[in-house]
Formats: C-alpha cells, structure tokens, sequence
C-alpha cells in the first residue's frame, strides 16, 4: 500500500469517527451509527490493503 493512500485512510477514518461525535453533540443517532459504522468499514479496507501488499 502506497504511503499516500494510507494517509488518506487514516484521514478519513479520524474524520467519521469526529463526525460521529458531532453528531451526538446535536442528538442525531441516526447519523452517528453511519458515520461509525463508515469509520469502521474504512478501516477494515485499510488493513485489507495493508495485508494484501505484504
């Protein structure tokens, strides 16, 4: 996995994850539980493209 696109992996899931707790300062369970559920999906493609590089 290139140094770039694992920067942007790692971005994006600090950004869901900041953006679920926004959403819960505003009561919005409804936006929390994506935004949780996008930071972990992003996550998990990030490994999954860490492992299969190596």
């Amino acid at each position: 996995m290139s140094k770039g696109l694992a920067l942007l992996t790692a971005i994006l899931v600090i950004a869901c994850f900041v953006a679920a707790g926004v959403t819960i300062s505003y009561q919005n369970y409804g936006w929390m539980t994506v935004a949780i559920l996008a930071g972990f999906v992003i996550m998990g493609a990030g490994i999954f493209a860490k492992r299969k590089g190596q």
